[in-house]
């Protein structure tokens, strides 16, 4: 860690760093970030982030931009859980400018985030007077969940179903 900067963050992630994994986390809300040209863009907060390979907790809380993968899962509701593939990279964050008073207040240090997300699923958050994580339903385009939530019903689709696109099993 060049540079004089101190490490201040995901210590689940510092050891798997640029390796590229499966994660699984649960969607808490939708957000939005100021980008470098004063834009606002959509982001993605996902919690109790857990490495699938060995179900640890690599992060309470993570949060994504809202990529072309978030959007194809439709709209998502709290406690969607939602696993996906990506590499562990370490950033820079704090202030970065030139003035002394705030870079004081906020000094650069380094994190880890999650990169790249990709091969992204959804399931379905329990609906109420369901019991248990074992009812959830895999959500994927391919699924034909799209056209369940366009029409305000179940979600919980066979997988064998042909969606609107002829992609599926049936």
């Amino acid at each position: 860690m060049s540079g004089g900067k101190r490490f201040n963050g995901r210590l689940g992630l510092r050891d798997r760093e640029g390796q590229r994994l499966r994660f699984q986390g649960t969607f808490e809300r939708l957000g939005r970030r100021r980008n470098w040209h004063g834009f606002d863009e959509p982001t993605i907060l996902l919690r109790n982030v857990r490495a699938i390979d060995d179900g640890a907790e690599v992060t309470d809380h993570l949060w994504f931009p809202s990529t072309k993968g978030f959007e194809a899962l439709g709209p998502l509701a709290q406690g969607d859980v939602i696993e996906f593939d990506a590499r562990v990279t370490r950033y820079e964050k704090g202030y970065r400018g030139w003035r002394a008073d705030v870079a004081a207040e906020c000094p650069p240090t380094w994190d880890f985030r999650l990169s790249r997300p990709t091969r992204l699923v959804r399931y379905a958050a329990t609906m109420p007077g369901e019991s248990g994580e074992d009812e959830r339903a895999a959500l994927h385009p391919a699924d034909g969940w799209d056209d369940a939530i366009l029409a305000g019903t179940d979600v919980r689709l066979d997988a064998e179903r042909p969606t609107a696109r002829g992609i599926g099993g049936g």
